[in-house]
């Protein structure tokens, strides 16, 4: 009767697909506050066969809404700024394959 567990995908929706090939978990391994509002984050060496980077951060760990994509693939650290002065900010890095991707740890500083 058409009913669609998911109603909001189209008819015909299939999800992304990197053909069961992820790229290792990326490893975040250090973070320094540069400024009450400031970051760095480094990670381990890049991961082979990465496409991209994204990096998701936010004040709550099961929360983090903010983001930046599109990080160079050959990248083994960022810069966050415009943070909240001085507060716990959670930050989880994901590296791309395709479409498919794979988290790092989370780093709660």
């Amino acid at each position: 009767c058409g009913w669609s567990p998911r109603p909001w995908e189209p008819a015909g929706y299939a999800p992304a697909s990197c053909g069961g090939i992820y790229t290792d978990m990326p490893l975040l391994q250090h973070f320094v506050r540069v400024s009450p509002t400031e970051v760095e984050l480094k990670w381990w060496k890049p991961v082979s066969g990465v496409d991209k980077y994204s990096l998701v951060y936010g004040y709550k760990e099961n929360e983090m809404i903010h983001g930046i994509v599109n990080i160079p693939s050959d990248s083994t650290g960022i810069t966050v700024g415009a943070l909240r002065p001085n507060t716990y900010t959670f930050f989880q890095l994901w590296a791309w394959r395709g479409e498919c991707v794979t988290k790092s740890n989370v780093i709660d500083p």
